[in-house]
């Protein structure tokens, strides 16, 4: 169950002057049941689903996009700030679930490297873009990560956890990067990006910490 609200702003139009986007969503349900194991003579233990009690889901997500377009100055420069926060779960003892699970998302959400998914993560990114001859823009961003419970793991893109760590540091890594978007064709866009992970004290904690680099070029074609 979510809601939203928008004005304006990239990717929707090109901004004039202020624009905005707020969104919240909560989730909520059951899941299990849970898996007892049953031990037959002579066999392997297998597991087998019989009534045990379900467990009940609680989380929620909120981000923010707000930005400003200069149009009276040339290449009508946007600086903007996205933040957002997506619940992890508090007590791993309990059997509620308090972890935002997207269920289908974007490979891209927290810029071209993703070394990290949307649970159990805040942050905020600052960016500025600039429009270029021919329809171009270029865009320099940076993020900067932290788990939102100290109890929860950090997740990958899919939902799979990359580091278990109960205690320790909130604190993930902060990922620059510049991208230049260019459609070079009616038909054909040229994306070129390059982006660095420096890893943070989380990371340092629950090895391994290397830095990461990304270089992508990609070229769309749309019939």
């Amino acid at each position: 169950m979510g809601a939203r609200i928008w004005k304006g702003g990239i990717p929707f139009v090109l901004g004039e002057g202020w624009d905005y986007d707020a969104e919240y969503a909560f989730q909520f349900g059951s899941f299990g049941p849970g898996i007892q194991i049953n031990t037959f003579p002579f066999f392997v233990a297998f597991p087998n689903f019989v009534g045990l009690p379900k467990s009940d889901i609680r989380a929620w997500t909120v981000s923010t996009q707000t930005g400003y377009t200069f149009n009276g100055v040339k290449l009508q420069p946007r600086i903007a700030i996205n933040t957002g926060i997506t619940s992890g779960d508090q007590n791993p003892d309990e059997p509620k679930l308090g972890t935002f699970f997207t269920p289908f998302p974007n490979g891209r959400f927290f810029g071209v490297i993703q070394t990290n998914g949307p649970l159990n993560i805040q942050g905020f990114r600052p960016s500025v873009t600039i429009q270029l001859p021919r329809r171009a823009t270029f865009t320099a961003d940076a993020y900067f990560f932290w788990r939102q419970s100290v109890n929860d793991a950090l997740y990958d893109v899919p939902g799979f956890p990359l580091r278990f760590g109960l205690g320790g540091s909130r604190y993930v890594g902060a990922q620059p990067g510049v991208e230049l978007f260019w459609p070079v064709t009616k038909h054909g866009t040229l994306d070129l990006n390059y982006a660095y992970f420096a890893t943070g004290q989380f990371l340092h904690e629950n090895p391994p910490d290397k830095n990461l680099q990304y270089t992508g070029l990609i070229f769309i074609y749309r019939f």
